[in-house]
């Protein structure tokens, strides 16, 4: 049991909308700087890219396109514990997003991070855990270990890592 204390900034849509298309302001230092954060398979498909592409086209702002592309994961797969993992040499990503369908956390937070990274902007992947439930008697929050999850954080160059879940 332990108790903790923080203070956060409130980041709000219109404040990651406002800070524009990451990747575009980024300088080659910038780019040095978060190389592992942009770095892709080598796997990656040209249809995984042509879909990312597709949608940063209609987008205004990373902001944007983060949400179109959770739009788009949302409309075309399906969350399932019991997702099938894709046959050796083949693809993770291109297989949920155009084979299978059908993912659990890991599978679409990967999905998004590695589409988000063919478009220039910086993502990692984040695991852990969901806030669990609350005791009403008590007011401890239990979490336990169904309660593991990952999500996909980008990076704003105004307010730093941002977490979004797909």
């Amino acid at each position: 049991v332990y108790t903790v204390v923080s203070e956060r900034h409130l980041v709000t849509p219109a404040v990651l909308d406002q800070q524009g298309v990451v990747g575009s302001r980024l300088t080659q230092a910038g780019r040095d700087a978060f190389a592992m954060y942009l770095q892709v398979p080598d796997s990656t498909s040209d249809r995984t890219v042509e879909l990312a592409e597709q949608l940063a086209a209609e987008s205004t702002s990373t902001y944007d396109l983060v949400r179109r592309m959770e739009a788009w994961i949302g409309a075309n797969v399906q969350y399932d514990l019991d997702a099938p993992v894709p046959p050796d040499g083949v693809d993770a990503v291109d297989d949920l997003l155009f084979g299978s369908r059908h993912g659990f956390c890991e599978q679409i937070s990967s999905a998004l991070a590695i589409m988000l990274r063919t478009q220039g902007i910086p993502t990692r992947i984040a695991t852990g855990y969901v806030p669990g439930t609350r005791d009403r008697v008590t007011g401890v929050w239990e979490v336990r270990a169904s309660d593991a999850h990952a999500w996909v954080e980008v990076w704003f160059p105004e307010t730093g890592w941002q977490a979004f879940d797909p």
